[in-house]
């Protein structure tokens, strides 16, 4: 009896040791899943927040791109005008003396023979 008495402790030990690694094991495995979910969570926030960030930095090259064709299109319109404005102003300079001698000659033109003789010691 005493040999079926000491099996029987002997079984209940194993069965309490085996128990102990299944907790154990299952333990281990529990914070395995919970790390796992954990690291794939960081993961998707990672690729999510990467994601939002070149969205935003592909959305400010667009924005900074239409920003200075805008400004080079009113660049090459002032340029264009003031190109303009300059090139008026240099043919008025160049066409006043050719203006006023051809007033002198209209001038004369139309004058009548007294008024040139009375015109003629101002020339």
């Amino acid at each position: 009896m005493t040999d079926n008495k000491q099996f029987n402790q002997v079984n209940e030990v194993t069965r309490d040791l085996v128990n102990s690694f299944g907790e154990t094991s299952q333990t281990f495995v529990n914070s395995f899943v919970t790390l796992q979910e954990r690291n794939l969570r960081w993961t998707q926030n990672l690729w999510l927040n990467w994601m939002e960030l070149l969205t935003q930095q592909a959305e400010s090259v667009r924005s900074l791109t239409q920003q200075w064709g805008q400004q080079t299109q009113k660049q090459l319109e002032a340029s264009q005008q003031l190109a303009s404005a300059s090139l008026g102003l240099s043919l008025d300079l160049l066409s006043a003396p050719l203006s006023f001698s051809r007033q002198k000659v209209d001038t004369a033109a139309t004058a009548t023979p007294r008024e040139r003789e009375h015109a003629q010691p101002l020339i």
